[in-house]
């Protein structure tokens, strides 16, 4: 009868907790997505970064290296995107998989799109509890609403797979790392290892020290054979050589030789790979093992005797029926912490800059704890690292020479194309200093910015008159937005499509933005009052999904006069999604093209079109009569053929985003 009790309290917690708001929002965002996921065509490199995903889960295969086929090498050639972690794309597939279960008679790049939106309503989740720790429900939900229905992040949320999933990412490091750090304060002191003469559990300083003899000994082995990986596996493929091929018959071969009795010159290759495979086996079981050590750390230096305590009460509540894990906090901590460290790993894995999610957090720890913090950032750190590694296969050859290869190269992104800026084309390397907060201020939606200011400035007044209980928390929100925006303001990166690689700056905005709505809020004493204030702010929002769908995240704001004021003064569809639309009009036409020239990226037309109808790349031949001659709005490429009359036209607020021309 316990037992049932147990379980009725906890189905009655659980459907106290989907009575928030939040679900409701979440439930609605999966129906949109299920109603209008194919509406998207694919974004300029998609279908090619979806490939290397394909690739980089065949760098897991073990069958591969049973069989003697593997090769890393010929996956990783795979032109800059190997500087790009796979996380995402590996984890997205096991979802793509599923939904190409339910819905089987669908493409392949719009099952991808599902699943980025349901992704990125993952980090609406994030971004919702985030805020509910500084202001009240309501307004949580207000700027929730107002940060997922921004165009820039709806409209790319589809479409966009190497920066919504770094958005996401950051976010729930953020969020996570915060709930692992409060958990250890939230820790009873009845409950930190306190026995019945309420005398705290020490350990014995000999055998302390010989744990953390051991401990150093695992990273040691951690940090060399992941550092010297290669140097390693060359090292293992010449000593079996060696001992294979060596004509004297000594002690070592022999033992070789009954180790491995059916070895022949001609299996050599096949059982160096297996040899290798046992190597990366040992090595994350090493990996495990330290892992397992930093948590001892973490129990030595804030909970001593604890692991004691745990083992008592869960052979007490094992009887019964119950699960210790949910139960306690400290066993929340362990559980903030290991998810707190893998989606740092996992943020590392999608881009460079994901360490600073890990640094923002390991500071809220010092700034907390002071030195009684090392053990957990060191855990912290080891724990995401490793993750990271384990998700990043072009890490796995030389760890540290190519992880310094990839910062060298996203920091000065090689990357060098006109990009279309207040009326004057810059090269995306000498970009003016207010590129990035004049976009901020022209593509977001009109309240955002005036909220996000007024936001600042709340903060900053509560902030000295400690009206905050977590002001660390809130300081490191502010260092999310502040360090990646003063570093673009001063070293000027290459940047293009607008500000997409910074996108992940935009949740702190809204965060801000929060704190606004709720001292707005905080005046409005009837709830109908807060509901039509919330409605006038997402009004902008919601005119711009009806003029520009799919095309949101070419919305801009009244500040320019919306997309008529931004033609020919900013960049509009620079993903090319207008390509999709443009090839099912032709396609539906009663005129029976036979040839299509694509002034950029055919073969995103390719996709869409009938198969009796030839795609080719534009140039500088003569086109033969009847063809059409797709030119996006991005370049000037509208303005190529004046003489040619316009077949076809996409456009939004009768801006063309893409035109279809007919060669004479």
């Amino acid at each position: 009868m316990r037992s049932l009790s147990f379980i009725q309290s906890k189905i009655k917690d659980l459907m106290h907790q989907l009575q928030q708001p939040i679900y409701l929002v979440l439930l609605i965002g999966i129906m949109v997505g299920l109603l209008f996921f194919k509406d998207y065509g694919p974004s300029w490199d998609e279908p090619e970064f979806y490939y290397y995903g394909d690739l980089m889960s065949k760098a897991y295969s073990i069958g591969d290296r049973i069989d003697g086929i593997y090769n890393l090498e010929s996956l990783l050639d795979f032109q800059d995107l190997r500087f790009y972690g796979p996380a995402y794309l590996l984890i997205g597939k096991l979802f793509h998989s599923l939904t190409s279960w339910l819905f089987p008679n669908t493409s392949y790049i719009e099952l991808w799109h599902l699943v980025n939106f349901l992704f990125f309503l993952l980090g609406v989740f994030f971004f919702y509890k985030l805020t509910c720790m500084f202001v009240s429900p309501r307004a949580s939900l207000a700027s929730t609403l107002l940060f997922c229905l921004q165009p820039v992040l709806f409209g790319s949320a589809w479409i966009n797979p190497k920066d919504i999933p770094l958005l996401v990412f950051f976010l729930g490091s953020i969020y996570i790392g915060i709930r692992s750090i409060q958990s250890i304060s939230l820790i009873p002191e009845s409950f930190m290892g306190v026995n019945n003469n309420h005398q705290k559990t020490t350990v014995h300083p000999s055998r302390k020290k010989k744990i953390f003899i051991l401990g150093g000994l695992l990273i040691a082995a951690v940090v060399i054979t992941f550092a010297f990986s290669e140097t390693i596996e060359n090292i293992l493929e010449q000593l079996i050589n060696w001992l294979l091929l060596d004509m004297r018959n000594n002690l070592l071969k022999k033992i070789f030789l009954m180790i491995a009795e059916h070895i022949t010159t001609s299996n050599l290759y096949l059982y160096i790979n297996k040899v290798i495979a046992w190597f990366h086996n040992i090595r994350f079981a090493t990996a495990i093992l330290t892992a397992i050590y930093s948590l001892w750390m973490i129990e030595t230096a804030f909970f001593p005797g604890t692991i004691k305590v745990i083992a008592k009460q869960t052979r007490t509540l094992l009887t019964e029926y119950r699960n210790l894990f949910f139960r306690k906090c400290l066993n929340r901590h362990i559980l903030f912490f290991f998810a707190a460290s893998v989606f740092l790993g996992f943020t590392i894995s999608v881009r460079v800059i994901g360490p600073l999610a890990g640094l923002l957090i390991a500071l809220l720890a010092f700034w907390k704890f002071r030195w009684k913090s090392i053990p957990y950032i060191i855990a912290y750190g080891l724990v995401s690292l490793i993750v990271a590694y384990e998700s990043w296969p072009f890490l796995w050859e030389n760890p540290i020479q190519n992880f310094l290869n990839v910062f060298r190269h996203m920091a000065d992104n090689p990357v060098s194309v006109n990009v279309l800026f207040n009326g004057t084309v810059y090269n995306s390397k000498q970009l003016p200093l207010l590129y990035l907060p004049i976009l901020m201020l022209i593509t977001l939606t009109e309240p955002a910015l005036p909220l996000m200011v007024s936001g600042f400035c709340i903060s900053l007044i509560s902030f000295f008159k400690k009206k905050y209980s977590a002001v660390e928390e809130l300081v490191i929100i502010l260092l999310w937005f502040l360090i990646p925006f003063l570093y673009v303001l001063i070293f000027r990166p290459a940047m293009y499509d607008n500000y997409r690689h910074f996108l992940f700056l935009l949740p702190p905005v809204f965060f801000f933005a929060g704190i606004g709505i709720d001292a707005i809020f905080s005046r409005l004493s009837s709830i109908w009052i807060q509901i039509a204030m919330l409605s006038i702010l997402l009004l902008p929002n919601l005119l711009a999904f009806i003029q520009y769908h799919p095309y949101e995240y070419t919305y801009y704001n009244a500040f320019v006069g919306g997309i008529s004021g931004a033609e020919n003064r900013y960049e509009l569809d620079y993903w090319l999604l207008c390509y999709k639309d443009l090839t099912e009009i032709v396609n539906q036409s009663e005129k029976n093209w036979q040839s299509i020239y694509v002034a950029l990226n055919p073969d995103l037309v390719q996709l869409y079109t009938d198969k009796s109808i030839i795609v080719k790349k534009m140039d500088n031949i003569r086109y033969p009569e009847d063809s059409l001659i797709f030119l996006p709005k991005r370049w000037d490429y509208q303005l190529l053929f004046p003489e040619f009359e316009i077949a076809y036209s996409i456009q939004r607020r009768n801006v063309p985003l893409c035109i279809a021309k007919v060669a004479p």
